[in-house]
């Protein structure tokens, strides 16, 4: 495959002409160059504007660490691996079959996860104590899963319905990784407020690079 290199100027905001350029773009990929003291606030300014407004895929590399160099050596004398997080959304939906085609082109194992939590009631009324919400979660992931696997037979595809908050689990999952990729499902009114906060979790505390991808991109 033969890649073409070009490059560009702008007068103004960075992110402003990254966004611009991301229409019509296969990817856009920023570091994390953050320098908040809090965990919370490692994701920068311009990063955060393009993961939340950016016209097609994000991936957002975070600033290399002390333990580094060490990780990508162990990372490299390893199979490579791609994780990706579903909810049945259609953005996380979306991501999954981005990160199936990644990991075929690219020869890593795919890593699947999805997530379930005890539900106590709903308003008034008690839960059904016959509904067993891990089935019905483990029913959906393979239910999501057939396609994929059918669609892309050569790959190594794990799969797992674990109880708990996918946000830190995805983020331990996300340990030796190659790439973790996460749709938004944020629903706000204003672009601005698009990533969910799982996402936004994922980006701003992950062990790898995060790929964020928005519905219908």
């Amino acid at each position: 495959m033969l890649f073409r290199s070009t490059s560009a100027t702008f007068e103004g905001p960075p992110e402003t002409g990254l966004i611009t350029e991301s229409a019509g773009a296969d990817l856009l990929v920023v570091g994390s160059r953050g320098l908040g003291g809090f965990k919370c606030l490692m994701l920068g300014s311009v990063s955060r504007a393009c993961v939340h407004r950016a016209r097609c895929p994000v991936v957002v590399v975070a600033q290399p660490g002390p333990a580094s160099d060490a990780l990508m050596t162990e990372r490299d004398e390893r199979s490579h691996r791609i994780v990706v997080g579903i909810d049945g959304s259609p953005s996380s939906i979306a991501a999954l079959e981005w990160a199936a085609n990644q990991a075929e082109l690219t020869g890593a194992s795919l890593e699947v996860l999805m997530t379930w939590e005890w539900l106590t009631g709903y308003g008034w009324s008690p839960i059904n104590p016959d509904f067993d919400q891990e089935r019905v979660c483990q029913t959906a992931l393979s239910d999501h899963l057939k396609p994929v696997r059918d669609a892309h037979p050569g790959i190594s595809i794990q799969a797992a319905a674990i109880e708990g908050h996918p946000a830190p689990l995805l983020v331990k999952a996300s340990e030796g990784a190659d790439l973790l990729v996460v749709g938004s499902r944020g629903h706000g009114e204003f672009v601005g407020v698009l990533l969910g906060s799982v996402s936004e979790h994922c980006v701003t505390n992950a062990h790898c690079p995060v790929l964020v991808l928005h519905d219908g991109k």
